[in-house]
């Protein structure tokens, strides 16, 4: 399995991602051993395209996935926005996510930009719209071969999709080959009866992980058992990308180096 970190090439409010000069922090996580970094990113149309392939060349770095959700954090643009225009925002602003992604080879997370916390008696068309909104982006990330991965997150984020096995009936029930899974431990610790059986069960459906501890530091820093995460994956035979989504702290560079030396050290 290759690592790579989730970073912000522009300020966020998001905070468990990697913020600075994203020219100089690829270099760094090139020289700890990184395969990949995560690029999280609001507006694909500003991205400077040109100076990433030159950085990601340079430092032999691929891109695995790239985040949405600051789309989402920012501007309140959702698929399941009660708002047809609202939910066409984001269906238009994620069709460029999936151009872009076209370009690195990446996957498209749908992450917060699905939408979070419905109002009551709204989950019905959330769920509705939200279902209606991937199936659309469906039909153009199989035009672009691009993967989208729907990342259950816990409720305290989002009413939609909370777990592995409610992502699995949304997968199945739109029946796209490039609708995928991301399943993130921080999230599956808050919402998973048992998260590696959990990985087991939907390992057929996982193309991207997401690792951050109970606390969202890197892992070893909380009380996830990490080594059984490992070896669930291992059962599953996933040979993709680990990426972490963690909070930078101390600095970027210090979680950066303890999650990758962590994990490493249970890869052995």
């Amino acid at each position: 399995m290759k690592l790579s970190f989730a970073i912000s090439i522009s300020k966020t409010d998001f905070d468990a991602v990697g913020q600075g000069d994203f020219r100089k922090i690829m270099p760094y996580l090139s020289s700890i051993g990184y395969n990949g970094v995560e690029l999280a990113i609001r507006e694909p149309a500003k991205v400077p395209v040109r100076q990433l392939e030159e950085l990601l060349a340079s430092n032999r770095l691929a891109v695995p996935a790239i985040g949405t959700g600051q789309a989402y954090l920012s501007e309140n643009i959702s698929l399941s926005s009660m708002d047809s225009e609202i939910r066409q925002k984001a269906i238009n602003r994620l069709e460029e996510h999936i151009d872009l992604a076209n370009l690195f080879g990446a996957n498209v997370i749908i992450g917060l930009i699905r939408g979070g916390i419905l109002k009551k008696g709204e989950q019905k068309s959330g769920m509705y719209f939200l279902t209606e909104s991937l199936m659309s982006l469906c039909a153009k990330a199989e035009n672009k071969n691009v993967l989208l991965l729907i990342e259950p997150i816990n409720r305290y984020e989002t009413s939609l999709f909370p777990t592995l096995s409610s992502a699995a009936e949304l997968i199945n029930k739109i029946g796209s080959k490039k609708l995928r899974i991301l399943m993130d431990t921080f999230h599956m610790n808050i919402e998973e009866a048992d998260m590696f059986e959990s990985i087991k069960e939907y390992g057929n459906l996982i193309g991207h992980v997401h690792l951050a501890d109970s606390n969202r530091l890197a892992p070893g820093r909380g009380h996830i058992n990490f080594k059984e995460i490992m070896r669930s994956l291992n059962k599953i035979d996933y040979n993709g990308f680990i990426s972490f989504e963690i909070l930078p702290q101390p600095s970027v560079e210090q979680a950066a180096e303890g999650a990758f030396n962590f994990i490493k050290k249970l890869q052995r």
